[in-house]
């Protein structure tokens, strides 16, 4: 339990560092590969570390939401239940048998899918769940890597009986998306939440009167301000 807490823990910070200045995201990095460092560091010893200034410590704690350094110093000796969240992360090396690398791609998986119970907020989870529910149709679009999360999208809605379509095409999707109305529903995918593509059909799709679910990494993107959900 103390395991998971944690997890999700990573979850929600990984999940506010969407928008921060390089020298910001420095010290996320910092915090989320050796958070026990930062837990017994100071402000200035934590800036020589990350290579930023002691100014800059204190900002990206602000950034994530906190206080000061101060309050995530205290949000960090909460999370030290478990010794495990705070030894480094295995490494395999170039001998390591194959039950090694598949226990550690497991595990890996296991923490990636914790980690989102941090990072999805349950309110926004019902309120996209009620827009499928009584939905005309689903129209999921994703560029790139993100075409494949939309493609599985599409084929587990369809697999529990809503109606949904995928369109990879950026010109046919843009398409689709102007016939739209506010029966329908789009689920938009794109991990920087920045994709041009991605933004100009949802802003299509938002345009027409459908409803927006995002599906992104970071809450503060251009998709995540354009979203219904």
């Amino acid at each position: 339990e103390g395991e998971r807490r944690l997890q999700q823990w990573i979850g929600s910070i990984q999940a506010r560092s969407g928008d921060l200045a390089a020298s910001e995201a420095k010290v996320v990095d910092l915090l989320l590969t050796d958070p026990l460092f930062v837990g017994v560091s100071t402000t200035a010893q934590v800036a020589a570390q990350a290579g930023v200034s002691p100014p800059t410590v204190i900002r990206a704690a602000r950034a994530l939401g906190f206080s000061g350094f101060a309050e995530l110093k205290i949000e960090i000796a909460r999370a030290r239940g478990t010794a495990r969240f705070f030894a480094p992360p295995e490494v395999l090396s170039a001998d390591a048998t194959s039950g090694s690398v598949l226990e550690t791609s497991i595990r890996a998986g296991a923490d990636a899918l914790t980690a989102l119970g941090g990072a999805i907020e349950l309110p926004a989870l019902d309120k996209a769940v009620g827009l499928i529910q009584r939905a005309r149709q689903v129209f999921a679009f994703g560029a790139g890597p993100s075409s494949t999360v939309a493609a599985d999208a599409v084929f587990r809605l369809r697999a529990v009986g809503v109606m949904t379509v995928g369109i990879t095409d950026h010109l046919s999707a843009m398409i689709a998306a102007r016939l739209l109305g506010a029966e329908d529903v789009v689920i938009a995918v794109s991990s920087t939440g920045r994709t041009s593509s991605t933004l100009a059909v949802a802003d299509a799709a938002s345009s027409a009167g459908a409803s927006l679910i995002a599906i992104t990494n970071q809450y503060d993107t251009p998709l995540a301000a354009l979203a219904d959900v």
